[in-house]
């Protein structure tokens, strides 16, 4: 990265070339605060207390049973709408199909070839219309 800085006025001629060293250097001296700060963070937490302190164990007790009562939350929701899910009515879209959905450029590689694979209504018709004419 090369930055080209002016002295004096903005029409001089003198530019001066800052390395990319000084950035380099900035860029350290920033990274090497950041050790500086987590050290005191966990200097911090070190203070907080005795493992053995009977608040500690109220706070610990406390946060158990609000993890089993979020655990119990979750399934019970969960059941709730799997159970939504799986009551619905399966909607079915019977109405005629546009145009554009029965656009074919050449046949299907099936038994009948007019049906899509999984068309069995489709299949269904063209069955009934062979055994008519048979």
């Amino acid at each position: 990265v090369v930055f080209l800085s002016c002295f004096g006025s903005c029409n001089c001629t003198y530019f001066f070339v800052l390395p990319p060293l000084v950035f380099t250097m900035a860029l350290r001296q920033a990274l090497n605060r950041i050790p500086r700060a987590l050290n005191s963070v966990k200097q911090q937490i070190r203070l907080h207390g005795d493992i053995n302190d009977p608040a500690h164990q109220q706070q610990v007790d406390l946060w158990i049973k609000i993890s089993y009562g979020m655990v119990g939350l979750s399934g019970a929701l969960g059941v709730y709408v799997m159970g939504k899910v799986l009551t619905e009515e399966h909607h079915h879209n019977d109405g005629p199909k546009p145009p554009y959905m029965h656009i074919r450029h050449k046949a299907f590689p099936f038994e009948i070839s007019e049906c899509a694979l999984f068309d069995t209504e489709c299949k269904a018709k063209v069955r009934a219309a062979k055994r008519a004419v048979a």
